[in-house]
């Protein structure tokens, strides 16, 4: 079990954070609500609500896991999140400060980022197993220059609010 190297080089190079607040000629093959207004987008992003939704599908995966392929799961997890946090984040994390300085953005969204990143990676290396519509959807969103920042409706019902 490996991280794809094309999704990390498509992460490392992607323009983080470049077009928040920005509806530019982006087209998802799934639904979500553009938050244009700045400090919507920060007051969704640093709440409660939109970090138990990631902690939520976070929890569906690794249950599933857990349940199903308990050995692949226990085996590889804990060894590919370590490896994900030593080799692949510091990759991305001094682009993502430059995009949340440049967006005028909380620092503090960046642990937001790096848990996601972190679900995102793993997920697709378990995604034989389980595959998770949530984060590839959230690993759509960050390679298009935006930020998803909260959700719009009853999770899982709804859609991504996109900054």
């Amino acid at each position: 079990m490996e991280i794809r190297s094309t999704m990390v080089e498509e992460l490392v190079n992607c323009k983080w954070l470049q077009y928040c607040g920005e509806q530019q000629n982006v087209q998802y093959d799934f639904d979500v609500l553009f938050q244009k207004d700045h400090t919507k987008a920060i007051k969704t992003i640093i709440s409660t609500d939109w970090e138990n939704i990631c902690l939520e599908e976070r929890g569906n995966i690794t249950a599933y896991l857990a349940i199903n392929n308990k050995k692949e799961y226990n085996k590889n997890w804990n060894q590919l999140v370590k490896k994900v946090k030593l080799e692949v984040l510091p990759q991305i994390v001094e682009k993502i400060k430059e995009g949340i300085c440049i967006k005028s953005l909380p620092e503090s969204i960046i642990d937001d980022l790096k848990f996601n990143l972190i679900t995102i990676l793993i997920s697709d290396i378990f995604s034989d197993y389980y595959s998770s519509e949530f984060y590839h959807q959230l690993y759509q969103i960050y390679i298009s220059g935006h930020l998803p920042c909260g959700w719009d409706g009853e999770f899982p019902s709804g859609r991504i609010i996109v900054f």
